[in-house]
């Protein structure tokens, strides 16, 4: 895979992460505002990475790192309120980072 595609998709997850939590919180129009703003750059910049990586490898790894960085975030979110960390749900998210290593591991 190559690097440049990588940090594009990377970029693009971070951007999906960000519209998720803001479709979560967002209460007024600036938040809106941009919450819409990170709907696009995520999408737009997942699409710039179809120069450097093919699209279904690229699928992939933007929605496995999109869904990794949500459940941090909801994660950080629950502990910061009291609340406890499900240790089905990490055992899950691990076994989808495998599967998305696993994926750039046989395209390298």
């Amino acid at each position: 895979m190559n690097t440049k595609g990588l940090i594009l998709i990377i970029i693009g997850a971070m951007f999906e992460c960000a519209w998720a939590f803001g479709l979560k919180h967002a209460q007024g129009s600036f938040e809106l505002f941009l919450t819409v703003f990170c709907v696009v750059a995520s999408f737009g910049i997942f699409m710039l990475s179809f120069k450097y990586v093919g699209a279904s490898i690229a699928y992939v790894v933007y929605t496995g790192l999109g869904t990794l960085f949500v459940v941090m975030i909801e994660m950080a979110d629950t502990l910061s309120h009291g609340g406890h960390i499900e240790v089905l749900r990490i055992v899950f998210v691990v076994t989808l980072m495998l599967g998305v290593i696993g994926v750039k591991g046989a395209k390298s």
